[in-house]
């Protein structure tokens, strides 16, 4: 992450930080939600240039590396040959993937957005950026492109409703928001581990997986890999030398960002007697029937996420979790933001309200009630939720279907 971290020519108000060494905000959901810091406005990032002929072979060299550098933006290229890409921190002005509508749709709303707080602030409104961290790549990368739009229409969501609502401590500040993509390089291999009832566990890739379930029977497989291995192991299993064995899969949430492709595939040819089961983060089906404390918590929260989400992204259909994870993440940061008050707070003011986040001030997310009682000053391993529901689900090449919802031992 080299180019990531290089200092960067930023110019910005006399009385202000560069954007460098400015208070951020990352929010990022995958398995639990994280916040590393809070920013407060975005400087201009512009070149700045002064006669000696040093400066001016460096800006030089910036600008060969620049993908865009313009306002709020600033994305540079990143790596070499075909691992070359644009990485950095747009306002939506710039598209980490090209030529894809529902890409343009997003971020044109996010800049009209940002756009218009900041013209609010120019009439005196306070507010505080966030930057939503995401692996964006026009290949797909570690999350589909797919996976990248739907948390984002969430994370703009969030930002739309919070600029017009109250949230915990009232209407401000505003906030804006950047998408930020960094050159993520992650190891996806896969592993499986056939169990049996006395608990037998062995290890092996996926190009053995199939032989290895046939002649060891288990009583079900716990698929440790990403979704697009276990897609791999789905089209495998199709050819297996025991297929009148009924075979269940275990896995987590990376099951729903197995690639279209793998998909259409596995649709064509069904699963056979192969049941898939996983873990989710969130689904829509968790919240349309139930009774309970936190299952009504839940629907208030997730009836006012999909009645802001459906005026903005009308004919979507929220199908898996992404978008109410992208809303969930940017909107308990918000509710940190607001409870810190004054928009001058450190980062470790605002990340010290994570944990008041709990009781009464509990964020009612999309995805169910989120409570966040550790101390985020001094544990780094914080950033789960206390007491979270958990909705089990089944992939089917038909789609994904809703089994139950989960609490932890004494909740519900």
């Amino acid at each position: 992450m080299t180019g990531w971290r290089r200092r960067l020519p930023w110019r910005g108000h006399r009385d202000k930080a560069p954007m460098t060494r400015r208070r951020i905000a990352a929010l990022g959901a995958t398995t639990a939600l994280v916040l590393a810091g809070c920013g407060y406005g975005v400087d201009r990032a512009v070149n700045h240039v002064d006669n000696d002929h040093a400066a001016q072979a460096r800006l030089a060299e910036i600008t060969r590396e620049t993908c865009m550098n313009q306002g709020a933006t600033y994305v540079m290229w990143e790596g070499a040959g075909s691992a070359r890409e644009c990485v950095g921190l747009t306002d939506g002005s710039f598209a980490f993937v090209k030529h894809n509508p529902a890409m343009a749709l997003v971020l044109a709303k996010i800049k009209a957005e940002d756009k218009l707080v900041r013209q609010q602030v120019k009439a005196g409104a306070r507010y505080v950026t966030i930057a939503y961290l995401l692996p964006i790549s026009a290949t797909g990368g570690v999350e589909p492109v797919k996976t990248v739009i739907e948390q984002l229409e969430g994370a703009y969501t969030a930002q739309y409703y919070a600029n017009r609502n109250n949230v915990e401590e009232g209407t401000r500040p505003l906030v804006q928001l950047l998408v930020a993509s960094g050159p993520f390089h992650y190891d996806t291999s896969g592993e499986i581990k056939p169990s049996d009832d006395v608990g037998q566990n062995v290890d092996t890739s996926i190009g053995a997986i199939t032989n290895q379930i046939c002649t060891s029977s288990p009583h079900l497989v716990l698929f440790a890999g990403r979704g697009r291995e276990l897609a791999e192991l789905l089209t495998d299993l199709q050819t297996r030398s025991c297929q009148t064995k009924p075979i269940e899969i275990v896995s987590g949430s990376d099951v729903i960002n197995m690639p279209p492709v793998a998909i259409s595939r596995n649709v064509s040819i069904g699963l056979g007697n192969v049941t898939v089961y996983y873990s989710g983060e969130a689904n829509p089906g968790e919240w349309m029937r139930g009774s309970g404390s936190i299952f009504n918590a839940g629907k208030q929260g997730f009836d006012q996420f999909q009645q802001a989400f459906n005026s903005h992204f009308p004919g979507v259909v929220i199908t898996d979790g992404n978008a109410m994870i992208g809303y969930d993440a940017t909107y308990t940061g918000i509710s940190a933001i607001r409870l810190a008050g004054a928009t001058k707070e450190s980062p470790g003011t605002v990340a010290s309200k994570l944990s008041l986040l709990q009781g009464a001030d509990q964020v009612l997310g999309a995805t169910g009630p989120i409570s966040l009682s550790a101390n985020y000053l001094q544990n780094k391993m914080a950033g789960n939720p206390v007491d979270k529901a958990v909705p089990i689900l089944q992939w089917t090449p038909g789609g994904i279907k809703f089994v139950r919802l989960e609490y932890p031992l004494g909740a519900g």
